[in-house]
């Protein structure tokens, strides 16, 4: 608890791989470290001790690749769920539920955060004047959907350097 307000007084970028916090049987860790197990993977305690959080689409094996594991939307779901895909309402999740990641947080974790991190805030990771053109458009509004719905979005066309390089603009035909 005390350590998290360092991480913005020093610039020290927090990194998460939100697609890991389903849940679970977490015994194994409790016979490692005890109680701590159940206060792991606290993304929002870092947004809100001022922490720049990036997120990330770490997969380790073949199941995870064939499984969308490395899918943005894939880890903003479970980000701000803290349940597996597929999972009850009122099935497994990670402990504590008050870690869920915001929908905008995310976003910005994933983009403009990102970016900064990278050294790069001023070339990517937002629309804005001067940006590179970079960018996707989705064929469904990350902030409307259900939230168990997150991980169903698509990006319908993405453009680098202002350059349509996959899909089709709305109104193309």
């Amino acid at each position: 608890e005390t350590d998290l307000p360092r991480f913005a007084e020093l610039g020290v970028f927090a990194n998460f791989t939100p697609h890991w916090w389903v849940g679970g049987d977490q015994s194994w860790m409790v016979q490692g470290i005890g109680d701590k197990a159940f206060n792991m993977q606290r993304g929002r305690s870092f947004i809100d001790a001022g922490a720049s959080v990036t997120f990330s689409s770490d997969i380790t094996d073949a199941y995870e690749w064939q499984h969308r594991r490395a899918d943005p939307f894939v880890g903003m779901q479970v980000g701000h769920n803290r349940q597996d895909i597929g999972v009850a309402e009122d099935g497994v999740f990670m402990t504590p539920r008050s870690e869920g990641v915001a929908r905008d947080d995310l976003l910005r974790g994933y983009s403009s955060v990102s970016a900064r991190q990278i050294g790069r805030d001023g070339e990517i990771g937002e629309i804005r004047t001067g940006a590179f053109a970079d960018m996707v458009v989705l064929d469904n509004d990350l902030f409307a959907i259900d939230r168990r719905a997150i991980h169903t979005i698509k990006p319908t066309a993405v453009l680098m350097n202002g350059n349509l390089v996959h899909g089709a603009l709305p109104g193309d035909k």
